[in-house]
């Protein structure tokens, strides 16, 4: 994690909020520090995303079976 967590610093304000959005899905601690450290307050920050964005955490809310 300290890879992804070190590459926030150079990503653009969407490419970290997807990334952390990405990592929370697979480890929930550690993507909720990412999403802190973005400024990400809830799920209407996902708005902000590119629509190709969006669609990616909206098929992994609806298919990812790991919860």
């Amino acid at each position: 994690m300290f890879l992804l967590n070190d590459s926030l610093g150079v990503l653009s304000s969407g490419q970290r909020m997807f990334l952390a959005a990405m990592v929370s899905f697979y480890n929930a601690s550690e993507g909720a520090a990412m999403l802190r450290r973005c400024g990400f307050e809830g799920l209407s920050d996902l708005g902000g995303l590119d629509l190709q964005r969006r669609q990616v955490i909206a098929d992994l809310v609806l298919h990812y079976n790991g919860w």
